[in-house]
């Protein structure tokens, strides 16, 4: 699905929680539950495990913030480093 504010904000609830995947890969999703909260997620692997990191609650956290967000985490993977890690740190 292309991320746009318009798009998220069409996005209606399920009787379970779903994921909606960025197009063009990267790991970008946003997370619908029930009660109509979305969530930007960001799904890697480190070390050879899965991995999903929360980045923020929409629209509190807003689409750009998101992708700057998502941009940071992929700098650190190339490096070697867990985003998943330096989240917790902050």
């Amino acid at each position: 699905m292309k991320f746009t504010d318009r798009s998220i904000r069409a996005l209606t609830t399920s009787e379970k929680r779903y994921i909606e995947w960025k197009d063009g890969g990267g790991g970008l999703g946003l997370r619908v539950t029930p009660n109509g909260r979305k969530t930007f997620i960001y799904m890697y692997r480190f070390d050879g495990r899965p991995r999903m990191m929360t980045l923020g609650v929409y629209p509190k956290t807003t689409l750009a913030d998101a992708h700057q967000d998502h941009a940071s985490a992929l700098k650190l993977l190339e490096r070697g480093k867990d985003p998943g890690e330096k989240k917790v740190e902050a």
